[in-house]
C-alpha cells in the first residue's frame, strides 16, 4: 500500500461488472477508508455516493493502472 495515499483517488473492485471510484480518506495499519464519489448508475449494490467504505488492509492489493493492465487485461 506504499503507493496509495489520502486524497487518492481509486477504483474500487476493478473486475466488477459496473465501475465505482472513490477517494481515500485514511490509511492506517488495520483498514483504508475509501468516500464513494461515483458509481454506474445501473449497479445497484449496498453502498450509496458519499458512503465511507471501510476495507480491511489484510490481503489489499493496490495496483496503479499499467499493473492493472498487465495482470487482468
Amino acid at each position: 500500500m506504499s503507493q496509495l495515499k489520502v486524497g487518492t483517488r481509486v477504483r474500487l473492485w476493478p473486475k466488477d461488472t459496473y465501475p465505482k471510484y472513490g477517494i481515500v480518506r485514511e490509511i492506517n495499519p488495520d483498514y483504508i477508508l475509501v468516500e464513494l464519489t461515483e458509481k454506474d448508475p445501473q449497479d445497484y449494490c449496498r453502498y450509496q455516493i458519499g458512503d465511507r467504505i471501510k476495507l480491511s488492509a489484510k490481503g489489499l492489493l493496490v495496483l496503479n493502472e499499467q499493473a492493472f493492465k498487465d495482470k487482468y487485461c
